[in-house]
């Protein structure tokens, strides 16, 4: 009896790169994440709301608004006179 391989599934042959690659994150309106600020940014919805209108987009990722929520957060607050 002749022994058959076993190949899996396409996305399992693939190489780990490549799979990554080709995954595509889901994306959301600055909508839905601004209902998500609590859970998701754990700061006030207008802050959400703001990081996400300064940046510009229609959609993000989650991990992309989480990373433009904190670098918003972060940002150093000019005062008059500075």
């Amino acid at each position: 009896m002749a022994k058959t391989e076993d190949r899996g599934t396409e996305s399992e042959r693939m190489p780990e790169q490549k799979r990554e690659r080709n995954h595509q994150e889901a994306l959301y309106s600055a909508a839905e994440l601004e209902a998500a600020h609590q859970t998701q940014f754990h700061c006030r919805r207008e802050v959400v709301a703001a990081a996400l209108k300064k940046a510009g987009k229609q959609e993000y990722s989650l991990e992309e608004a989480k990373r433009i929520v904190d670098a918003f957060r972060r940002k150093k607050v000019k005062r008059k006179g500075e």
